[in-house]
């Protein structure tokens, strides 16, 4: 007779018999983070590390690096984001409103940008800006034209 192994609900069913799933710590030491150009055009720019999940395809926990004083161009994200500044100061501001306006989240803050919300991020300051963030979907980043001015008559 075959042994026939099936995975339910964590439970591992073998033989007949129920096997409980261990289960595993997963510890990431911050050297261990593989972090990309998020722009390979741009090595100096924005990085990403993923620690959990796959930020191409669905839900994740990644790190972002932004270099200090560096600001985005207003973009949309296609799901919903939060984050927790983890270093450095970081600014997001809603399109319409100015980087001056805007709150500044030191290390320890928290953030939410709904989705599809025009807005801009800066790292202030001379110290490398890192951010945890936490997308139920993937990670996408689609800049936003600026509005046109009126031509002057």
């Amino acid at each position: 007779m075959k042994n026939i192994a099936f995975v339910v609900l964590g439970i591992s069913i073998a033989a007949g018999a129920a096997v409980a799933k261990e289960k595993e710590l997963k510890l990431v030491a911050a050297s261990e983070v593989n972090f990309e150009a998020m722009m390979p055009d741009m090595p100096q720019g924005p990085k990403l590390g993923t620690v959990s999940g796959d930020r191409t395809k669905g839900a994740h926990i990644t790190l972002v690096k932004l270099p200090p004083g560096m600001t985005s161009p207003v973009h949309i994200h296609s799901h919903e984001v939060e984050g927790i500044v983890l270093q450095g100061t970081v600014k997001h501001w809603a399109e319409g409103k100015t980087q001056a306006e805007a709150k500044a989240l030191p290390a320890g803050s928290y953030f939410l940008q709904p989705a599809k919300l025009k807005h801009s991020s800066a790292c202030e300051g001379t110290t490398e800006c890192i951010m945890a963030v936490i997308q139920k979907g993937k990670l996408d980043m689609q800049p936003v034209e600026p509005p046109k001015e009126k031509a002057k008559k």
